[in-house]
């Protein structure tokens, strides 16, 4: 978010003055949560019964499926290894470890994980090749270009 400006200034392009407001209602208004409540709401209004989805009691970016344990790992350590040796990427080992889930959304569904890990690694590498080969900037995702 930008300070408000202490001085008005007038736009030499212009010739108007330039607005001195932050821009946290614009923010409020274009936020996830902010639409969901809205969606929400307006289904309401139109005589629909909302039922508040489960959150998930595991933490997939803990979990390891193949130990089926959670081990606790800093943020900024972006690949997590399995016990084979075999590296994925943090991020998107928790969306596989999420799709895998029950459906009651409480615990992840080891049979799952097992069955369609080889399609997701393959997946997985082939992702990781692409976004090297093409040079890609994937911020915060711990993949190396160089």
């Amino acid at each position: 978010m930008q300070k408000k400006a202490k001085v008005a200034t007038k736009s030499d392009k212009t010739g108007k003055w330039n607005k001195r407001k932050r821009f946290g209602k614009s923010i409020l208004n274009r936020s996830p949560g902010y639409f969901i409540e809205q969606v929400k709401y307006r289904f309401r209004l139109t005589g629909g019964t909302v039922k508040e989805v489960n959150t998930w009691t595991f933490k997939a970016s803990q979990y390891d499926h193949v130990l089926d344990t959670e081990n606790k790992k800093q943020l900024s350590k972006r690949w997590h290894t399995l016990p084979c040796g075999t590296k994925i990427q943090r991020d998107l080992y928790s969306a596989f470890l999420l799709y895998c889930s029950e459906k009651d959304l409480q615990k992840p569904n080891n049979e799952m994980c097992h069955n369609t890990f080889e399609k997701f690694y393959q997946f997985h590498e082939l992702c990781i090749k692409e976004i090297k080969n093409n040079r890609m900037v994937v911020l915060n995702s711990g993949i190396k270009i160089f």
